[in-house]
């Protein structure tokens, strides 16, 4: 249902994804949330991620705060506040090199301009655990 061309019908079968709560629809969620022509629609997807467990997805979480629309944004944050995280050196590079070239290419970015301060702030509180692993 995920993929069916109905915005509506995705929309539930997330909702209901979220409310089964059973972790192995995280890459399909991921990979619906990525999908190209589905960026500024993918707030639902997001808020589904947050019932489930995100641990291993850090990079995904982070690229969905930095290009994703405003409320798949806010949902990221949420994920990225209340979820712990297992992640590697390798994650932690690209992390860095996302956002250090999210600051050069705003227009990367959707609503970059209007977000920056809360995505900063997250990334603000990452940087400790982040530069522990370099």
């Amino acid at each position: 249902m995920l993929e069916n061309e109905s915005y509506d019908l995705r929309r539930l079968a997330a909702l209901s994804l979220r409310e089964i709560g059973n972790s192995s629809a995280v890459e399909p969620l991921l990979h619906n949330i990525f999908a190209k022509e589905r960026i500024n629609q993918n707030g639902t997807f997001v808020y589904a991620l947050m019932a489930l467990d995100c641990s291993k997805n850090i990079k995904e979480i982070f690229q969905i705060l930095f290009y994703q629309g405003y409320e798949a944004k806010y949902h990221a944050c949420e994920i990225l506040e209340e979820q712990e995280f297992e992640f590697t050196r390798q994650d932690i590079h690209d992390i860095k090199a996302m956002w250090e070239d999210l600051k050069l290419h705003p227009e990367k970015g959707v609503c970059f301009e209007n977000n920056k301060d809360m995505i900063e702030a997250i990334v603000t509180s990452y940087l400790p655990y982040l530069d522990e692993l370099n």
